[in-house]
């Protein structure tokens, strides 16, 4: 699953270092502003990347803020080549 959050731009700092903290500070994330207007904008990166951004850059507009799911975690002695070609593959065509 996919979750979006809708957060202000005064939070957004904040809410990228709470979600650090819970998710781990290399989930990948995508942080949009003004979505479907002419400044539209998009930033991408790791949750900590994200923080540290908009940390230093004061953000401004209507802000969504889409995290990625967890990648997969290989159960020990189950590694099957197959399967993490195929997970890579499908990371390396998704756009985060």
């Amino acid at each position: 699953a996919l979750p979006i959050f809708y957060e202000s731009p005064h939070r957004i700092a904040k809410t990228l270092s709470q979600l650090s903290e819970i998710l781990g500070p290399n989930r990948v994330a995508c942080v949009s502003r003004e979505i479907s207007k002419k400044f539209e904008t998009h930033h991408r990166g790791t949750l900590e990347e994200l923080h540290t951004y908009f940390s230093t850059n004061e953000p401004l507009g209507e802000m969504v803020l889409c995290v990625s799911g967890a990648m997969p975690v290989k159960k020990k002695g189950k590694y099957n080549e197959e399967e993490d070609d195929q997970d890579s593959l499908n990371y390396q065509n998704s756009e985060h």
